[in-house]
């Protein structure tokens, strides 16, 4: 959910591991060098060979320009499995679950003081209150991730389906590693007062940036862009308050549950048929102690880091 991301890393959460919630509707055309690509390969003791690409869910065609370390793997690869399959209808999901029903609005359960902070985080973009008054907390989270990252978002696909529309051209098979409803439930089953908690989270973060004048989602995006896994993981303590409970429960289902599930996945799928795939999900979900990375290397695969060739 490397999003767009909320508060986990608390605001590039969805762009960097979040596909379901990705946005590509407006931004430049310029032809761009393609960023380092966080891209490792690995190979299981059956023979089975998995490129693993860390992306960000934006569309900026200086995002989603392929290296070519990451053109040949994809080349080489017999198959392409990403996140999941997105789409209108995962849109419209998304939407119905984050929205109130017509008797009820997000007004009547925030605390005052957290209308007030909405309202001044959303003044800045011309926007006002009402027009988030549908939808749940979770949602609001996500909105605002999405209107820090609108600089990123593109008028073409984002990376992930990018990549599947290149499958798709070189005939490859293509696959997901999670289904629609496992991502609704990871990112929308926080009791409300959580919910609550989180969103004002996000927006202490984002009221605070404002003011010191950070720019902390384009820290993130320069970070992926060059390849820099350490200073992702670092922008993601600096956002992650481990003595607060919600922060971690919200944090554990968004990366670590899903994390383990996707190995899993892999590795059930390749254990009796070795096959050679090109997995692309978003980047946190490859770096850090409990990545999809380490978990293969746990269980007895050989993992490493594909050398960038470019500058």
């Amino acid at each position: 959910m490397v999003r767009p991301s909320a508060p986990r890393h608390l605001l590039g959460a969805l762009a960097c591991g979040l596909a379901l919630v990705a946005c590509s509707d407006s931004g430049a055309d310029a032809a761009p060098a393609p960023p380092r690509p966080l891209l490792w390969r690995a190979e299981a003791p059956n023979g089975a060979e998995v490129w693993l690409h860390g992306t960000m869910h934006l569309g900026d065609p200086t995002l989603t320009a392929l290296a070519p370390e990451a053109e040949a793997a994809l080349e080489a690869a017999e198959a392409l499995w990403t996140e999941v399959e997105g789409g209108l209808e995962a849109t419209a999901r998304l939407t119905e679950a984050g929205s109130y029903p017509p008797d009820d609005s997000l007004r009547a359960h925030l605390p005052p003081r957290v209308h007030r902070k909405l309202a001044a985080a959303l003044e800045p973009w011309g926007l006002d209150w009402q027009g988030l008054d549908r939808y749940r907390p979770w949602m609001v989270q996500i909105l605002l991730g999405d209107l820090q990252a609108r600089r990123w978002r593109g008028t073409g696909p984002v990376l992930d389906e990018a990549l599947r529309q290149r499958a798709r051209a070189l005939g490859k098979e293509l696959g997901t590693l999670e289904t629609v409803d496992e991502q609704l439930a990871a990112i929308s089953t926080d009791p409300e007062a959580d919910q609550v908690h989180l969103l004002e989270v996000a927006l202490d973060r984002l009221l605070e940036d404002r003011e010191t004048g950070r720019d902390r989602m384009g820290e993130l995006v320069e970070a992926w862009r060059m390849g820099d896994a350490e200073r992702l993981l670092q922008l993601q303590e600096e956002q992650l308050d481990r003595d607060d409970p919600a922060q971690m429960r919200w944090w554990r289902r968004l990366g670590p549950e899903r994390n383990q599930r996707m190995a899993r996945r892999i590795l059930d799928r390749l254990a009796d048929r070795p096959r050679k795939v090109y997995v692309a999900v978003g980047a946190y979900h490859l770096i850090g102690p409990d990545s999809v990375v380490e978990l293969l290397r746990r269980a007895g695969w050989t993992v490493e880091r594909v050398p960038s060739r470019g500058p």
